[in-house]
């Protein structure tokens, strides 16, 4: 009974990450990780280091992975592609009364490859944000422990 249980969870999931890489250019390179899965998807604006301006794209967050891409033709280009155990979060408000603050929606990616401010359309979906990519690096730097304890052993 659990294993069935389990097993209609595996295809949920390998359903959801067929779905994601359909809409993403040259996306069907994502499903050859057999272990990878969706998390959450959102639109959210990344400040450019270099011109300081903000572009929109669409984020990916699998569970290895985190993926940004902009929309061209219907489908969507990756733009930049950052692995998980590699990446570290910093929230960029203190909490305190920010509401109004453009911090109370930011926060800062940053990746040995690539680091950046992004912004969520409001404080609620960047704590959604924070609370996601987090947990899943806290998954992902735990499974590249286990793995490379296996080679070990």
């Amino acid at each position: 009974k659990k294993l069935h249980a389990s097993l209609k969870v595996d295809s949920t999931l390998k359903k959801e990450m067929i779905k994601v890489a359909r809409k993403i250019l040259n996306g069907q390179i994502l499903l050859n990780d057999p272990t990878r899965y969706f998390l959450k998807e959102g639109e959210m604006a990344k400040r450019c280091n270099r011109t300081g301006r903000n572009v929109k794209y669409t984020f990916f967050l699998f569970s290895d992975v985190l993926i940004y891409a902009h929309k061209s033709g219907g489908m969507y280009k990756i733009h930049g592609e950052l692995p998980l155990h590699l990446m570290k979060i910093m929230n960029l408000s203190n909490g305190t009364h920010e509401k109004k603050s453009k911090h109370a929606r930011s926060f800062h990616l940053i990746h040995p490859r690539k680091s950046f401010v992004v912004f969520a359309s409001s404080p609620e979906e960047k704590a959604i944000w924070l609370e996601t990519i987090n947990a899943a690096i806290g998954r992902e730097v735990k499974r590249k422990a286990r793995i490379e304890g296996a080679r070990q052993a």
